[in-house]
Parts: structure tokens; C-alpha cells; sequence
């Protein structure tokens, strides 16, 4: 929308109604070589339904095609789009039609919903094919209406008048606001002030345009009727677009001022920020810091108060072509901080992007930027760390041969859109209610800590009962999502190196009392060759003999590895540091081999249960280096083997036990407490 006022048009409206008559439009009656170029002119002014009007009327005396062509495109502007279809219609049969006449006729149809194979048929003998038109994207057309619709909507009758409504939010308390031009008309009474349409979307409608009120909010009580919002110290001409904080007292929303004087300027819509108080006042009224009405304009604000971003749609220079969406950054007290910034190429373009939302990780708007079904289609894109990717056309029946916008959706499992589509209660755009058909799946997994785990890694989602594979995507926490149908079943796979593969089957989408499924899961380490138990025998000087109080020991582990196969002994000799390192590595090698021989001698634990390493001096456990004066005790403590009884997990003899399966992965001490237990018996 755009506040204007040129003053030529202005001046010849004035010329016309002051001076040759009083009455431009009996003007325009009497004068048929003049009317034409009036209702060229009212067109300009965006007075489209008088412009009809004259139109049909000439039309009655002159059926010529240049004013069918006005009508329909009349009709196309007005979203009438069955009365468009016929004017179309009458042009090809009438008016000797060209291919322009052909493309608007097509796109008349889509504009009904008309299935591809309907529009082919339109062209009859004209000569001309669909794909030559660049009328539709017929490949895009035929997957839409092809694919299986996963919602219902309904015409929400509890908002709805026979005007346009659109924008549904809510608040905490469940009150629902909404933009509306209720109302009873009355375009001449109204000041010379033309509000443009920027872009050119039925949600904007206003008196110049259909002979209705100027847009503006209204609230809800769940038992209660609709009311205006009040707006205390602001005299707006319009308000519209309202964002709701759930926790505080803030709204954000558009509105365009009345303009101060009889000085005609050009003046655009702007985001305004308030306190909104439960008896629907609207206080603390201030628009944004970068307010400029009269440069550009900023409509459409949605608050992410998670993200602590304030989303919006401009026109202002830098852009892409059209509107663009932006954000910027909020204090915890929700007032704005820097400048805007645009949210870049790969969501904007030339066309026109309207209607932020968030919710989840996906960001909602629209566009009429192809593919399309009609005029704006509601489009979605998954929010990455840095930038946004996956953009979707959220094909039917969310999007229609009309336009389709004011996506919003909340916590309690609401969901509507705003469309001027055929099925609609009355005139205008309405807004629809919708029961979702989908269900959204989500898997977050979690370490031996239930912390969760992020991964490069994507697990398989198998649609059981339609044998297909799911896409999962991550989300910007690390979590997996996707939407699947109801009535279904489903198998989850994921092998993650260093973890025991996961598979669930028992995911199912039948009767489910919420819209959605969530599966948290632990993955469970694959367990490492792990110590048991730990001891150290110690040799004399320059021996590697076995002596009494080490033969003990040995003969314990020698019993723990004849009971638990699934253990074997590292045996890491070592010396002191008295001789050569060639000696000593000689000497260690020795230790353990003396270890290896006492056991398979005395008990007969063959070699392959044991892994000998020496060492030499290498690892002193006191420093009594070559020349360095060390009590003969420390030497003692560099004289030795360290023995490890290390259990494998994966072992054939554990897995076979039942007691040993149902130990938890993430318990070492439960592992360590079986070992024990064993041991002892």
C-alpha cells in the first residue's frame, strides 16, 4: 500500500466535478467521446469499481474490444475472477483475439483452479499451445494438483465478514486479531487521499479501490464479538498487519497517519510499535527508528521474540526489485537495535516477498515469484545458521488460483492462511481455519549423559507401509524433523560410527490424539576393551625371575582369565635406570616373557591371551636417570611389570549372556559391579 496524492490527477478530478458539471461521473455519461479516457483515468487513481462501472456502460452502447479487455482486467484487479473468466471468454470468442487475449484467458483459468488438462482445452483451435504462452508453469501445476492433500480448510465464520479479512493472530489470552475493512463504505466522504497497493495483493483493498472502509485492526474474546482496536494518541487513516507479544504488553503492526493540512504529499506505510492493554487500547504508540513514510514503505511485522528479531516487508532502496523481506535485531525490551537488514538473494528477488512468519526452524511468506498457482503463493524455507535453503511452495491447498498469504501457525496447534480463493464466505479476502492432515516427526538423540548429540550423519526414515524413504532435515539445535502422513507406520535406522547401529519400528502415525510424534533416543556406545582390574609385581636388581609375592599375584589373575574368557592380561615390563638402554630394553623384554612363561607353565593360560610390551627405562616412575642419585627404594619402583585385566565387550561369551545384554551402555560402574559379582562366585 502506498499513501499518494498527484496532484494533476487531482486537479483534472477536480476540474471535471467543479467545473463542467458538478458531477464527474454524469460528466463521463454525458460525454461518450470523452468517457474512455475517464475511466482510463479513474483507473489510475485506483478507483476501480467506478471504473467498471463506466466501462460496462460503454460497453452496453459500443461493445468494442477495447473496453471488453478493460472489463475483464477490471474484474481481474477486483479478484472477481469468475466474471473475469467470462469477459475473457467473450474476448476470444468476440474480439478477434491475440495472444495476449490467449495468456490472460488461461491464466483466468488457473485462476479458478482449473486442472492443466481444462486450460489445454481453453485454447481450442486458437493455434497456440499451453507451453507457449508462459502463461502457467504447467509442470508445476500438474505435481500441485496431483499431490495428496495433507490439510483441510474451512472458512473460519467466528472472523469472517462479507468484506476482506485476513492476518489472524492471537495473544496469551487466546484473543484473536485480525486486519478487516468491515464496515459501511462511504468512499465520498473521504479525503483526497489515495492509498496505492504495494504490492498489488487483495489483502490491501481499500475505498478507492471497491467502495469499503479503510483496513483496520480487530480483536476477539473467544466468547466475545469483534471490535476495533483503539490507538491512543494517533490519528491513523489505516491500521492493519497486527504481531502480538506472548510475553509482554507490546504490539507491532502498520498503519499510514492521516496527513497534518490540505497539502497533497505521498506518504507510505510504516511499522509502529505499542503497549496493547487488556480492554483493547493500544498505548505508547511510536513508530520504529527507521521510520521514512515518505521514502518507502514497511508493512507486514512479524515479532520472533525467540530469536529477538522483528521480520518485516520494504520497498526501500537497496533491494531486489520489489518488497523485499528484512529484520532487525530487538532489545529484551523489544526496542529495535541497528539497522534493518535484508535476509538476501536466496529469499528475495524481482517479485514481490510478503508476509514473514516464523515457526520452528522454517521461515513462512509469500510471493508471486514463479512457481505459482495464481497471485501470491505461501512459500516456506528451512532457517541454517547462517542463511536459508529448501524453499518450498507449499503447493495445494494451501495456494490457489488466487492469492494465498498470512500464514500463521502457534504453539496450541493452530494453523491458518488468508486467500481471496473461490470458496470463500463472502467477498474479499477471508480467513481459513485449517485441520492439519500432517503429522510432524521429530528424533533427538542423546549421549550416555542425555546431553544431545550433533551429528553430520542423516537417519533413514522408511515410510513402512508405502516401502518409500523419508527426507529428514536438522534443525538449528541438532534435532531431525520431517512431516509425515497419518495412518501410517514408520522405521528409524541410524548407524553412527563409534555407537551400536539404532532401529525403531514402532514409530507409527494411527491414532494420534496431537499432530505430532517425538522420539528421544540414547545411543548406546560401542563398549571399548575396558580394565577390570589392575596390579604391578616388582623384580630384584638386574633379575627377571618370578618371585613368591609376585606368584601370588599372578596365580589370582591367572584364575579371573581361566573363568572369563572374555579377558585377557597386558603385560608392560620395565627396569630402573642403572645399565644401557640396550640392556635394559633387553632386560624388560625379559620381565615379560617370565610372566608369560609362569602362566602357561604353572596354569596354562596359552600366549594369545596376554600382550606383552617392554619398555626398558623409558617410563621411569622416579626420576633416577643416568648419573642421578636415587635411594635404592626408587629404583625398586622402576623395577616392574604392570598387569591390565582388560574385558572385550563384544566378546561371544558375554553376548550369550542375558545378564550381561540388559547392563546399560552408558553405566560403567553397573559393568565394572557384573565383573565383581562374577568374580566372586
Amino acid at each position: 500500500m502506498v499513501l499518494n496524492a498527484t496532484k494533476r490527477f487531482l486537479l483534472l478530478i477536480a476540474l471535471l466535478a467543479a467545473g463542467l458539471g458538478g458531477n464527474s461521473q454524469s460528466f463521463a455519461q454525458q460525454n461518450p467521446l470523452f468517457r474512455t479516457d475517464y475511466t482510463e483515468l479513474l483507473q489510475q487513481q485506483r478507483n476501480f469499481q467506478q471504473a467498471l462501472e463506466l466501462a460496462l456502460k460503454s460497453y452496453e452502447k459500443n461493445a468494442s474490444g477495447r473496453d471488453a479487455r478493460r472489463i475483464a482486467a477490471l474484474y481481474d484487479t477486483l479478484h472477481r475472477y469468475p466474471e473475469a473468466f467470462d469477459w475473457h471468454q467473450r474476448i476470444i470468442k468476440e474480439h478477434q483475439p491475440e495472444r495476449e487475449d490467449y495468456r490472460a484467458y488461461v491464466r483466468a483459468g488457473a485462476r479458478l483452479d482449473m486442472p492443466v488438462l481444462r486450460l489445454e482445452q481453453l485454447l481450442g483451435r486458437s493455434g497456440f499451445r499451453l507451453s507457449q504462452l508462459d502463461a502457467v508453469n504447467m509442470a508445476f501445476m500438474r505435481a500441485a494438483q496431483a499431490a495428496e492433500p495433507t490439510v483441510n480448510l474451512e472458512a473460519d465464520s467466528r472472523l469472517n465478514s462479507p468484506q476482506s479479512d485476513f492476518g489472524l493472530r492471537y495473544d496469551s489470552r487466546g484473543y484473536a486479531y485480525w486486519s478487516s475493512d468491515r464496515g459501511t463504505g462511504g468512499a465520498s466522504k473521504k479525503a483526497l487521499i489515495r492509498l496505492d497497493l504495494k504490492p498489488k495483493t487483495p489483502a490491501e483493498d481499500f475505498y478507492e479501490r471497491n467502495n469499503r472502509d479503510y483496513l483496520w485492526i480487530y480483536r476477539k474474546s473467544p466468547e466475545g464479538e469483534p471490535e476495533k482496536l483503539r490507538f491512543e494518541g494517533k490519528d491513523f487513516l489505516m491500521t492493519k498487519d497486527p504481531s502480538i507479544a506472548l510475553k509482554s504488553k507490546h504490539i507491532f503492526f502498520t498503519a499510514v497517519e492521516k496527513p497534518e493540512g490540505r497539502k497533497q504529499r505521498i506518504l507510505y506505510p510504516a511499522i509502529y510499535r505499542g503497549e496493547l492493554q487488556e480492554d483493547g487500547r493500544v498505548t505508547q504508540i511510536s513508530p520504529l527508528p527507521f521510520h521514512a513514510p515518505q521514502r518507502h514503505a514497511a508493512q507486514h511485522p512479524h515479532l520472533d521474540e525467540a530469536g529477538g528479531y522483528l521480520y518485516f516487508a520494504s520497498d526501500q532502496e537497496g533491494g531486489f526489485g520489489g518488497f523485499d523481506l528484512y529484520r532487525v535485531a530487538l532489545h529484551t525490551d523489544l526496542s529495535t537495535q541497528g539497522l534493518p537488514e535484508n535476509l538476501g538473494e536466496t529469499i528475495n528477488n524481482a517479485a514481490h516477498q510478503v508476509y514473514p512468519f516464523l515457526f520452528g526452524e522454517e521461515l513462512y511468506f509469500s510471493s508471486n515469484q514463479a512457481p505459482t498457482l495464481g497471485g501470491l503463493d505461501i512459500f516456506k524455507a528451512y532457517i541454517g545458521e547462517n542463511d536459508f535453503s529448501q524453499i518450498q511452495n507449499l503447493g495445494t491447498p494451501f495456494n490457489s488460483g488466487g492469492d494465498d498469504f498470512g500464514y500463521y501457525q502457534n504453539e496450541r496447534g493452530g494453523l491458518s492462511i488468508s486467500s481471496d480463493r473461490l470458496l470463500r464466505q463472502g467477498s474479499g479476502d477471508n480467513i481459513y481455519r485449517i485441520e492439519d492432515r500432517r503429522v510432524f516427526f521429530t528424533a533427538r538423540f542423546e549421549d550416555c549423559a542425555g546431553t544431545l548429540m550433533t551429528f553430520s550423519e542423516i537417519p533413514e526414515l522408511l515410510d513402512r507401509t508405502k516401502e518409500q524413504e523419508l527426507a529428514l532435515r536438522k534443525n538449528r539445535v541438532g534435532e531431525f524433523f520431517t512431516e509425515v502422513s497419518i495412518g501410517r507406520d514408520f522405521a528409524l535406522r541410524l548407524d553412527l560410527p563409534g555407537y551400536r547401529i539404532l532401529e525403531d519400528s514402532s514409530i507409527t502415525s494411527k491414532n494420534l490424539t496431537m499432530n505430532y510424534i517425538e522420539r528421544t533416543y540414547r545411543l548406546q556406545p560401542i563398549l571399548q576393551v575396558f580394565t577390570l582390574l589392575q596390579d604391578t609385581i616388582y623384580y630384584d636388581l638386574d633379575r627377571s625371575f618370578i618371585r613368591p609375592e609376585a606368584a601370588e599375584r599372578l596365580d589370582q589373575l591367572a584364575e579371573a582369565l581361566k573363568r572369563y574368557p572374555e579377558t585377557t592380561l597386558l603385560v608392560a615390563s620395565h627396569t630402573d635406570s642403572r645399565a644401557s638402554d640396550a640392556y635394559n630394553e633387553a632386560l624388560s623384554e625379559r620381565r615379560a616373557l617370565a610372566v608369560q612363561d609362569y602362566l602357561n607353565r604353572r596354569h596354562g593360560i596359552p600366549a594369545s591371551r596376554l600382550t606383552l610390551s617392554w619398555y626398558g627405562e623409558q617410563l621411569l616412575l622416579k626420576d633416577c636417570g643416568d648419573g642421578m642419585p636415587c635411594p635404592e627404594e626408587e629404583h625398586q619402583r622402576n623395577r616392574r611389570t604392570e598387569l591390565r585385566l582388560q574385558v572385550d565387550p563384544e566378546h561371544p561369551t558375554l553376548q550369550r549372556d542375558p545378564r550381561f545384554r540388559d547392563l546399560d551402555p552408558c553405566d560403567p560402574e553397573a559393568w565394572r559391579r557384573f565383573f565383581r559379582e562374577r568374580a566372586g562366585k
